[in-house]
């Protein structure tokens, strides 16, 4: 759980959606990102995945986001990608380790 700052919703407007919502978050160099170390949120409202279950999967859906627990413990360089329209892009991998 995480209190985050400076940062703005915007319609993705995306062709192709992960998920049925219209709006992303957009992070800037000035955004802030916190933990909350004591968190009082239920919960109830995630749908954990271990991540040993989802390696193992021949095939994810990759039309629906998956919640996992885990801490992020490294990341990749960002890797230069072009999108199917031709457009010049960054993937950035992040390495979690599994938690549960």
């Amino acid at each position: 759980m995480y209190v985050m700052s400076n940062f703005i919703v915007v319609d993705k407007m995306e062709k192709f959606k992960t998920t049925t919502n219209r709006w992303i978050i957009n992070f800037s160099n000035r955004t802030r990102v916190v933990p909350v170390v004591h968190s009082s949120y239920p919960l109830e409202a995630f749908c954990f995945q271990p991540i040993l279950e989802l390696l193992a999967t021949d095939k994810l859906d990759d039309s629906i986001l998956i919640d996992v627990i885990g801490e992020v413990i490294g990341k990749e360089d960002p890797m230069e990608m072009i999108t199917s329209k031709g457009k010049e892009t960054k993937r950035l991998t992040i390495l979690i380790e599994d938690l549960q």
